[in-house]
């Protein structure tokens, strides 16, 4: 484990410098062909290149008293800092974070002086706002810098490669003394924030961010720095600081880029009517990989029963220990149902996230599978707990009448639905779920008293809430009860909705 240890403390300072290879997911787009109900797949290449295509970069420095001929030299470097990595990772940008330990009210433990930017003066600023001061005991907010790389405002952008860089000449407040003996001091005291080492640069290693530790010369910390980086994420290093922290930091990001732990792909966005739930991959991840890289993986596709003819555009993302290596477009076209000899109802809605006071439309069809003409007496929908319908909404099957604090809506269309056709009805909902998700639920009863049921679906859920489902089948005749959706008028059948009325239309 020393031995080890060493290894990466004496990691080899000298410029490298590494032109990009593009970053890819090939083919670029693909398509198929898949029925309701169905799944097929597609082969896909990740292409991992050398160096990431777009990395984010916390400098964090110690600027207690002890720490001033390294900070001078951070603020001679600011400049050539971020246009040294700007050289070999052009969409680069750069947070820096001041800290210090707490206890001193002249000098603040944390401070974010300036969020990702990719502006090189902006970062000469910040730097050059710092100054040496405080201190006292030998541990410092290590461990907090740690909690706030993973959990703070810096500006993190979720595609790019992340690295936070500390530079200091200390350890942490009360570090385990097996797992990181030469952190320990005798003077330690308790972390004032409540902080465990471990458990912060587990959290850190889990939200991908890899962790450099640059000691000062002479500080008596590298193998401290060892210790720590042992945990760190893929590519964590330790190094003691040299002539150019510029050249420097080049070279440890070219290192921890030589070999990347995850390689894995992902549903970027998902098209109106479908979500990620489709698509899955074959491996789900794959690693460690050396770069550059081509990383096959297989895409496959599984289409719900019961979902509508169209095209469905997937954004599909291939990532490199989190960073966006490049995207791919599949179409999955659903083609329309063949004819079964049965009358079939399907519901959905165009779109399955929003947020609490938006505007929802659904869409019920009824298609006519049989050889002859179908009389439908009546289509009911139930909507979601805190669904209203919006009042004129309603396309298809006349005006419907509007029960049960406009969550139950009952249309009697006119005429009949002729063979191989379809009926369909839209209307609109607005939403006034504060959190969670709904689910729908409609039937139809045909002209023999058949009755078709979808079932719970055309699933909607408000941005950053559990899943809230409504549990209404109980009542008002929508859903499974006998019933009690209309009792008066129409055909004068009190158990309409009964279960005995079948799946499908039967001649």
């Amino acid at each position: 484990m020393r031995k080890a240890l060493a290894g990466a403390v004496a990691l080899a300072i000298s410029v490298v410098i590494v032109t990009p290879a593009a970053a890819t997911v090939t083919p670029p787009t693909a398509a198929l062909t898949i029925p309701a109900g169905a799944s097929d797949s597609t082969p896909a290449t990740v292409g991992v290149p050398a160096l990431p295509a777009r990395v984010d970069v916390e400098i964090a420095i110690d600027t207690t008293g002890s720490m001033g001929l390294a900070i001078d030299q951070a603020k001679d470097e600011a400049t050539n800092i971020v246009t040294a990595v700007q050289a070999v990772v052009p969409d680069a940008r750069f947070a820096v974070v001041d800290f210090k330990d707490a206890g001193d009210p002249l000098n603040p433990e944390y401070a974010l002086r300036q969020p990702m930017t990719a502006d090189a003066a902006a970062v000469a600023s910040a730097i050059g706002a710092m100054s040496p001061g405080g201190g006292g005991d030998t541990p410092e907010a290590y461990n907090l810098v740690f909690h706030n790389a993973y959990d703070d405002a810096t500006g993190w952008r979720a595609d790019a490669r992340k690295f936070v860089v500390v530079i200091g000449d200390a350890g942490p407040h009360v570090p385990d003394p097996v797992r990181y003996p030469d952190c320990v001091d005798i003077f330690d005291t308790a972390d004032p924030n409540g902080l465990d080492t471990h458990t912060e640069l587990a959290a850190l290693a889990a939200s991908q961010r890899t962790l450099m530790m640059i000691a000062t010369p002479d500080s008596g910390f590298e193998l401290c720095y060892g210790e720590l980086v042992a945990d760190g994420f893929s590519g964590s290093a330790a190094s003691v600081l040299g002539g150019s922290i510029a050249t420097q930091l080049v070279d440890l990001i070219a290192a921890a880029s030589a070999s990347v732990s995850v390689v894995d792909m992902t549903v970027a966005a998902a098209p109106s009517g479908a979500d990620a739930s489709w698509i899955s991959f074959a491996p789900a991840s794959t690693g460690p990989v050396d770069t550059p890289a081509s990383v096959p993986f297989t895409v496959t596709a599984t289409v719900p029963p019961g979902t509508p003819a169209g095209d469905y555009p997937f954004d599909l993302e291939g990532r490199a220990d989190g960073g966006d290596v490049g995207h791919m477009t599949l179409t999955v076209t659903v083609p329309p149902a063949p004819d079964t000899g049965e009358v079939t109802i399907t519901k959905t809605v165009d779109q399955d996230s929003v947020e609490r006071g938006d505007r929802v439309t659904y869409t019920i069809t009824i298609h006519n599978g049989t050889a002859e003409d179908v009389r439908v007496r009546r289509v009911v929908d139930l909507l979601p707990r805190k669904f209203r319908y919006v009042s004129g909404s309603s396309t298809g099957g006349g005006r419907p009448k509007v029960r049960h604090s406009h969550r139950q809506l009952t249309w009697r269309p006119r005429g009949r639905v002729a063979a191989g056709e379809d009926l369909v009805i839209t209307f609109s909902a607005r939403v006034r779920l504060r959190d969670g998700c709904g689910l729908n639920r409609a039937w139809a009863k045909l002209g023999d008293y058949t009755v078709l049921r979808t079932g719970p679906t055309a699933r909607v859920c408000v941005t950053g809430g559990d899943d809230d489902e409504d549990h209404h089948g109980h009542g008002h005749g929508g859903g499974d009860q006998h019933g009690g959706e209309d009792h008066g008028g129409g055909d004068n059948q009190s158990g309409d909705d009964d279960a005995s009325g079948g799946h499908g239309y039967h001649g």
